[in-house]
């Protein structure tokens, strides 16, 4: 870890997001974002793996719903009043 911060201004961010966002991500470091002097935000970069983490807490506290009903193609293009494309299998 650095002894000095990164400070970027808020118009710097705008122009350059990618490459901020990126020196952030490679630094391991967070960085403080300015807007017209007066520190507005910090950017902290995420541990490597947390998406997963994430996601699986998320889903532990939000478990998806099991479908009352699965339906066959064939039933959803009936209730859509639809007929389905033609087999290119199937010569006819």
């Amino acid at each position: 870890m650095s002894d000095t911060a990164k400070v970027f201004t808020l118009r710097a961010l705008s122009q350059d997001t990618a490459g901020i966002m990126r020196d952030i991500y490679e630094s391991g470091e967070p960085a403080f974002i300015t807007h017209r002097g007066p520190f507005v935000a910090l950017i902290v970069p995420l541990p490597a793996g947390i998406e997963s983490q994430l996601l699986a807490s998320y889903l532990e506290e939000n478990p998806i719903p099991e479908p009352e009903k699965l339906f066959s193609t064939e039933e959803v293009l009936a209730s859509l009043n639809m007929n389905p494309p033609p087999d290119p299998d199937k010569k006819g």
